[in-house]
């Protein structure tokens, strides 16, 4: 029998069992690590989800605002002065097109 061959093909078959082991703990370690971030996740998700749930109840539940259809009324009326605004300077403007047309032309 070889003997240094058989040993050279002990240490070998060690060393793929040692690497196939040490493979085998990181990638365990590995997916603990990962399992433990997906539970913080969860429990913050479910946290957040918890605290919008909250909130939907206490919109849903709030009390009419006594100032909110004067302010309603309010915005409409600022909103039809700002459209005359917009109207009438857009008047202006076709006024002057046709002021700077009419100069262009020759005053013709």
């Amino acid at each position: 029998m070889n003997y240094p061959a058989a040993m050279f093909w002990m240490n070998f078959t060690l060393a793929v069992i040692n690497l196939v082991g040490v493979i085998y703990v990181w990638w365990t370690n590995k997916e603990k690590v990962t399992a433990a971030k997906f539970d913080e996740l969860k429990a913050h998700i479910n946290t957040v989800e918890g605290s919008v749930k909250k909130i939907e109840v206490e919109v849903q539940h709030r009390p009419d605002c006594q100032y909110h259809g004067e302010f309603e009324r309010r915005l409409d009326k600022l909103h039809g002065g700002i459209n005359k605004v917009e109207g009438r300077l857009e008047g202006i403007g076709t006024s002057l097109d046709l002021i700077q047309q009419h100069l262009l032309n020759g005053g013709r």
